[in-house]
């Protein structure tokens, strides 16, 4: 399909909502499709190696430069779904910001708190330098993975909605795949148990941006140990001993 695309754009720099159908299909075969394979790609990066050991500054970064990528196609697409803005005459601010309406008449993306705190997300704490930037310790930098998956959804709906004549075949094929097979269209959104392993080590060594504890054996002992005794000799759920364990070790190093 991609080579039906011509090299010259015609809608170029004019208003979104005058796209002729030749032009629709164009855009949304270039840019659309982009958009969504990007958000595709990143999520499932992500999760697909929430249990690789992120360990040297340039893993980090790596890492770090695909959370990004999935906040700001998520926030594109999420911005392309709902509808245009307006200012207080009622007149379209940005008239060559490209919205699923120009595709589809009459639609309306349904609410959904959780991409709406995603894409809050992604304001805050990656497209402008605010004081709502959460520190790499915090167990909630962790991602809600509920807002990437409606955001999704949404989009297929949409696509499976939208008249072939205006909507490149491509952005159906792309996003009849689930964003992540393990949080299908309709589920409830649950963040995936952490892993824990042992490490021989002289230090512990643990990481904020994946789902897997390495320690010292001893150490995963104690915690553990400490974890079900606090609970009256009850096994403590995974995720409360993963989360605990980092606050013991974000305590250790505090204290020393």
């Amino acid at each position: 399909m991609a080579s039906e695309l011509k090299p010259d754009a015609a809608w170029r720099k004019r208003p979104a909502a005058g796209l002729t159908d030749a032009e629709a299909i164009d855009y949304s075969g270039r840019h659309l499709a982009y958009e969504a394979e990007m958000f595709l790609e990143a999520a499932r990066d992500l999760f697909n190696t929430k249990h690789v050991r992120v360990g040297t500054p340039a893993d980090r970064r790596t890492r770090n430069r695909t959370v990004e990528a999935l906040f700001a196609h998520g926030r594109c697409l999420y911005d392309f779904l709902r509808a245009p803005l307006l200012d207080c005459d009622g007149k379209v601010v940005y008239f060559d910001a490209v919205h699923a309406v120009h595709f589809l008449d009459g639609w309306l993306a349904r609410k959904s708190p959780a991409a709406d705190r995603f894409k809050m997300r992604s304001n805050k704490e990656l497209a402008h330098l605010t004081t709502n930037r959460r520190s790499s310790t915090e167990p909630s930098k962790q991602i809600a993975w509920d807002g990437p998956r409606d955001i999704w959804c949404e989009l297929r709906r949409f696509a499976e909605a939208a008249p072939p004549t205006r909507l490149h075949e491509r952005v159906r094929t792309i996003t009849a795949e689930d964003l992540l097979p393990e949080l299908p269209c309709g589920s409830e959104a649950q963040m995936p148990p952490p892993v824990f392993s042992t490490v021989d080590s002289t230090a512990e060594v643990w990481e904020l941006d994946t789902d897997t504890v390495l320690v010292r054996p001893e150490t995963m002992a104690l915690v553990l140990g400490l974890m079900e005794r606090e609970r009256g000799g009850e096994e403590a759920p995974l995720n409360h001993k993963f989360w605990t364990y980092r606050m013991f070790v974000h305590y250790r190093a505090e204290t020393g």
